[in-house]
């Protein structure tokens, strides 16, 4: 029997502005299963099938639900409430929200997404028909290229760009590192030959 509880993730941390972004979704214990080691119960056989080629399936439990855990976890949430974490994320999630909807304009933007520390860029070809690159100019490959000139490690997930900053990040941290962002944007256009 696999445990029921709700599963807080990246995204259901302080990185959106709240502690408990699962309640506020209207998500509430029983609703999500927390599947761990067994993953979806139809990939479990698969799962297994793959180890036994491979070799055993080496998956830590970590420290869920034991109780020093628990205590240490309970602990440093009181230290983030004392340190305002999540009033500190909003404030500059905001900002980061508002500083990347400048580099919409760009015209490799598509489209810029993002809650509190969370935020998507979509890379396109085209604007208006927001049609991507062809695979086989290797955008994704110049913008990391470009990404590492101006000393930045974002993540690409297809032609998507997502940036999940620390979230003891600062409003001038913010600024530059939006600042970098958008000069490999700038050379990524120009090895391009767009704009």
């Amino acid at each position: 029997m696999l445990p029921v509880r709700p599963n807080p993730q990246m995204t259901s941390s302080a990185m959106n502005s709240t502690w408990y972004d699962h309640l506020s979704r209207g998500v509430v214990g029983g609703d999500t299963a927390d599947l761990g080691i067994a993953g979806q119960r139809e990939d479990l056989p698969a799962m297994l099938a793959e180890s036994k080629k491979l070799g055993d399936f080496a998956h830590g439990y970590t420290y869920w639900v034991h109780p020093v855990a628990a205590a240490v976890a309970l602990e440093a949430q009181r230290i983030y409430q004392e340190m305002d974490l999540v009033g500190h994320v909003k404030r500059v999630g905001a900002h980061m929200q508002q500083a990347l909807g400048r580099l919409a304009e760009h015209p490799l933007v598509g489209d810029v997404r993002g809650v509190g520390l969370l935020a998507g860029l979509d890379i396109v070809a085209d604007k208006k028909a927001r049609a991507i690159f062809d695979p086989a100019l290797q955008v994704p490959a110049i913008i990391e290229r470009n990404l590492k000139k101006h000393a930045l490690i974002l993540r690409q997930i297809g032609n998507r760009i997502a940036l999940s900053p620390p979230v003891v990040i600062t409003q001038s941290e913010i600024d530059e590192l939006v600042s970098r962002l958008g000069e490999a944007l700038d050379d990524t256009a120009a090895k391009l030959r767009i704009g």
